[in-house]
This record gives structure tokens, C-alpha cells and sequence, in this order.
């Protein structure tokens, strides 16, 4: 599922943050019922995917590089308390800054 598409400069380094907090929250009480054990995150050649963390419904990555114009597909794959993955991606377009 898409996050949408994003923009950064070729010469930033970019924190991005996918908040998993509704599809952890499986009864929609507005408290996550699962939790985020483990967050990875991959990027398309020409992007570096640098530092990153997660809380118990927060994965976030430090994203840098690309060439301007180029349109990069960045993925963030968890692995929940509750045994289950999911993964959602965001378009990262970089642009002239």
C-alpha cells in the first residue's frame, strides 16, 4: 500500500516516519493492541538508507542521495508482537533545492 509520494533534495538527508498506529490498533479503541517488534526499511538503488528507530507504533529512517528528477520507491516492512508483517511504501521524488 502506497504512502504517497514524498519530495527531498538530492544533498539531504531526509528523516521520514510511517505511523503504524492505526493498523496496530485492531479493535479502532485508539490504542495500539499490537506493537511494532521490528521496523526495516529498503530503498531503490540510488538512495542510502540511513539510521533508523522505532517505537512501540513509529518506524522512522534517515533517507539521502538520488539524482533530481528521479522518482526512488522506499519501503518500511514491520514485524508485529501480534506474528504479523506488513509493509507499506512512499514515492521519494528528489527535486532541486
Amino acid at each position: 500500500m502506497s504512502l504517497g509520494r514524498k519530495f527531498k533534495g538530492p544533498d539531504e538527508t531526509v528523516n521520514f516516519a510511517v505511523d503504524w498506529a492505526d493498523w496496530l490498533d485492531t479493535d479502532r479503541d485508539g490504542t495500539a493492541d499490537t506493537t511494532i517488534s521490528t521496523a526495516t526499511w529498503t530503498a531503490q538503488d540510488g538512495l542510502t538508507v540511513g539510521t533508523t528507530s522505532e517505537t512501540t507504533t513509529v518506524a522512522t529512517a534517515a533517507i539521502s542521495g538520488g539524482s533530481v528528477g528521479q522518482d526512488y520507491k522506499v519501503t518500511c516492512s514491520i514485524d508485529t508482537s501480534g506474528s504479523e508483517t506488513f509493509k507499506r511504501f512512499v514515492i521519494i521524488h528528489v527535486v532541486e533545492r
